[in-house]
């Protein structure tokens, strides 16, 4: 089975932080870092997306992730509820 390397680093910073190993300066870079990175991953996906591709595959994966959306979103809602308030 494949490793997914980037739930190793993921992982591996939860712990560094964690444990105290970073200090702040090293924690805000990572950050600005993570931010950067996230962006242009988001962006790459953006790009690899024509429209001609979405109305070939039908509706069927458009209400699976409308789905999965709204889903992730009510269980976020009720989980930042549950613990926060």
């Amino acid at each position: 089975m494949p490793t997914p390397w980037f739930l190793v680093g993921f992982l591996a910073m939860i712990s560094l932080n964690s444990l105290g190993l970073l200090t702040p300066a090293w924690t805000a870079r990572l950050v600005t870092a993570n931010q950067f990175l996230l962006a242009v991953a988001l962006a790459a996906m953006g790009l690899e997306t024509s429209v001609s591709k979405l109305r070939t595959a039908g509706l069927r994966p458009f209400l699976l992730g409308s789905g999965a959306w709204c889903f992730i979103s009510v269980l976020s809602l009720v989980l930042i509820r549950a613990f926060y308030w």
